[in-house]
């Protein structure tokens, strides 16, 4: 049967740290924008992000598909659906990016504590470093995204 507790779930002990006293599944919206002017993002029937969260630990999985028009501003970030715990931090990965007219080696992602955002990291062919968070104008125009990034919630 179904087990219902106002106070947690205690698994190997009684302590604070062996206590589940929170589980959700839900949906959130990943929506880009640039850093100074958000632009405006247009998305298809592919964009989307669902989210699990279990204790203070949530894990978000995303396709952001769409076109981002008008946005400036040093980079270019997405929603997340919790605020990132102070202190914390976290990267993810991608198993799928189409981003027309650009030449990268390598894409990822990070976020920050204290913020509801989510950053892009690029390495493209001509640079020789990483760049982060990436500039607005790496998304030339429509953009598939598919990710996972897991963070510690506030």
């Amino acid at each position: 049967g179904t087990i219902f507790t106002t106070s947690g779930l205690a698994v190997g002990g009684t302590g604070a740290a062996n206590t589940l006293s929170d589980y959700e599944e839900g949906t959130f919206c990943p929506i880009l924008r640039g850093s100074t002017t958000g632009g405006s993002f247009s998305t298809n029937t592919a964009h989307e992000g669902l989210y699990t969260k279990i204790g203070d630990v949530c894990t978000v999985n995303f396709r952001i598909a769409g076109t981002l028009s008008g946005a400036t501003g040093s980079y270019t970030h997405f929603d997340l659906p919790f605020t990132v715990k102070a202190g914390s931090w976290a990267t993810g990965s991608f198993s799928y990016v189409d981003t027309p007219n650009l030449s990268h080696l390598d894409f990822s992602s990070y976020v920050n504590a204290g913020q509801t955002l989510g950053y892009f990291i690029i390495k493209t062919v001509s640079a020789t470093t990483p760049v982060y968070p990436a500039p607005s104008s790496f998304m030339p125009s429509s953009v598939q995204i598919y990710g996972t990034v897991t963070y510690q919630v506030a």
